[in-house]
């Protein structure tokens, strides 16, 4: 049993193998802990946007029973929207979209749905969208409240070929990918700092401002020129705590 180096296959870093008798290295396949930590990162994350996909895919192709006559029940599609009736190439759909907090409504060119939309749902609670290069229309952005009147209609002159991805559907998805990008996030900030660094960070993160800036006077004494300190150190905290204030004053402001 002997020892070598070899280059690590992801950053170049120098890794020490152990090899056995006349076993030779396997360059392509050799990584240093911080590139293994961080494949490990990628392939969770790309399993959690997969997963999201699937769940996606899944609210999507749910089924309901067709639509049949005006009723005055609200219309309840299936858990997580999808197509009403045997599935069609759809004609409507009905989009939950999260930053928007509205429905983003898309549908074949229908005089009535769309004098509908004009001469019934207020502008207040209806917002056109324009494709920014051609001008094109897009969609309709409709406020909850009309979600059910609306689809109700749609219902009729779209029968079997209406698509919904409710509000619960699309915030439980908008949730999953969240969280999927920030533990992927998280992990490779790990890998590429070194746990304490992390840690560290993190750490920081969870302080409120109070606490930082309580930190930072403390600090600013025992640097400070006129105490002994060392001027480079004091410039780099004072430059460092003009970020971090100046952060949290807009950060206050937005909310």
């Amino acid at each position: 049993m002997h020892t070598d180096v070899v280059p690590c296959n992801g950053c170049g870093a120098d890794v020490v193998v152990v090899l056995h008798g006349l076993q030779k290295p396997n360059l392509s396949n050799t990584y240093c802990l911080g590139c293994i930590k961080l494949n490990a990162a990628k392939a969770s994350y790309a399993a959690a946007q997969q997963q999201v996909r699937i769940s996606y895919n899944q609210a999507q192709g749910g089924k309901n029973v067709a639509y049949k006559g005006r009723s005055s029940q609200s219309y309840n599609p299936p858990p997580g929207g999808g197509y009403s009736g045997q599935q069609q190439t759809p004609q409507c759909s009905f989009t939950w979209d999260v930053p928007r907090q509205a429905y983003a409504v898309t549908a074949a060119y229908q005089p009535n749905f769309i004098e509908f939309i004009k001469a019934k749902v207020p502008g207040s609670d209806r917002v056109p969208d324009y494709d920014p290069v051609t001008r094109k229309f897009k969609c309709w952005y409709i406020r909850e409240a009309w979600f059910d009147v609306l689809n109700e209609l749609a219902q009729q002159l779209w029968p079997n070929a209406v698509s919904v991805l409710t509000k619960d559907a699309a915030e439980a998805a908008w949730q999953a990918q969240e969280k999927a990008r920030t533990d992927a996030l998280a992990a490779q900030r790990a890998a590429v700092l070194g746990p304490f660094e992390a840690a560290l960070l993190d750490f920081t993160a969870l302080c409120d401002v109070d606490a930082l800036r309580a930190a930072r006077n403390k600090m600013a004494i025992a640097l400070h020129p006129d105490k002994g300190g060392d001027p480079d150190k004091m410039a780099r905290l004072n430059a460092s705590w003009f970020l971090i204030e100046s952060e949290f004053k807009k950060r206050s402001e937005v909310k």
